[in-house]
C-alpha cells in the first residue's frame, strides 16, 4: 500500500501532534518551577552578598526559605497552566486534522490526559460506526 505525498505529510503531522500531546499530558510544571527556584536562589544570594540585605540569623534563613518555596510553587502553577492551555490548543489542532473527534472524546471522558492511541482508536471506531 503506497501513500501519496499528502497522506505522508498528514500522517507525520498527526504523529508530531500525538508526541506533543503525550509530552504535555504528563507535564507536572517542574521545568518552570525549577527555573523559578534557580532565579529565587540567585536573587537571594545576590541580595545578601551585595550589602543591601541584612543577615540577621535564623530569621533571614526562614524568610529566604519561604521566598524560595513560594516562587517555586508559583513557577510550578504557571507551568501546569501553560501545559493545560497548550494541551487544549493541540487537541483543537488535532480536531482540524481528524475531523473533530479528538476533543469530543477528551472532554466527554472528563480529563485531558488521554493517550493519543486512545484518541485514534476511539476516533476510528466512531468513524466506522457512523
Amino acid at each position: 500500500m503506497c501513500m501519496s505525498k499528502q497522506e505522508r505529510e498528514s500522517y507525520r503531522r498527526e504523529e508530531r501532534l500525538h508526541a506533543e500531546i503525550r509530552r504535555y499530558s504528563g507535564s507536572c510544571g517542574c521545568e518552570v518551577g525549577s527555573v523559578f527556584l534557580l532565579g529565587a536562589l540567585l536573587g537571594n544570594v545576590a541580595y545578601l552578598t551585595s550589602g543591601y540585605g541584612e543577615w540577621t540569623g535564623w530569621g533571614s534563613v526562614a524568610w529566604v526559605g519561604l521566598w524560595i518555596m513560594s516562587l517555586s510553587a508559583i513557577g510550578k502553577l504557571i507551568g501546569l497552566g501553560y501545559a493545560r492551555v497548550r494541551l487544549l490548543w493541540l487537541y483543537s489542532e488535532l480536531d482540524r486534522e481528524t475531523g473533530g473527534t479528538a476533543s469530543e472524546m477528551a472532554t466527554s471522558s472528563g480529563r485531558f490526559g488521554l493517550r493519543p492511541s486512545e484518541l485514534v482508536d476511539r476516533g476510528a471506531g466512531q468513524a466506522e460506526g457512523a
